[in-house]
């Protein structure tokens, strides 16, 4: 049985590991997209007044009408707007909502919480090599060894 424990320790960890890292990759693309749009909403100033496809928009006519129009210096495109406020948005939910200390934080606590529980019986799950349940110095040698030779024929 413990064995079966120590695999079903293992498998958790593992899961949670890879959940964690998919959601760390997901929420440093939204920050990075977020800051992109950050980047173009409030710091850009050469494509202040153009669309996408780099033509002029938003043009005010110069008073002297002989004379070229001018950009409006406020101008920016609502594309990047609408970005920006979507995925500032998601970040702000991200982090209100919970879903950071339930799938960043969280998983990371598993061995800590793991290891609080086990010490009750003298054992450890170490999550160095291949993440097994480790006895404690309290537990007899001959009882470690027994369970060694035993997880090695399972």
């Amino acid at each position: 049985d413990l064995v079966i424990f120590e695999e079903r320790l293992r498998q958790n960890m593992i899961r949670f590991n890879k959940t964690r890292r998919r959601w760390e990759v997901a929420l440093t693309c939204l920050v990075l997209v977020t800051a992109c749009f950050a980047y173009y909403v409030f710091y850009d100033t050469e494509n202040v007044g153009h669309d996408l496809g780099g033509e002029p928009e938003h043009r005010i006519p110069r008073e002297d009408s002989g004379q070229e129009p001018i950009s409006h210096p406020h101008a920016k495109d609502p594309l990047i707007m609408f970005g920006f406020i979507v995925s500032s948005s998601m970040l702000a939910i991200f982090f209100l909502s919970g879903l950071y200390r339930q799938k960043l934080s969280n998983p990371s606590k598993f061995v800590a919480q793991c290891n609080r529980s086990l010490r009750v019986f003298n054992m450890q799950f170490n999550k160095e090599g291949r993440g097994e349940i480790v006895f404690l110095r309290k537990v007899p040698r001959h009882f470690q060894e027994g369970f060694a030779e035993y997880r090695e024929q399972y």
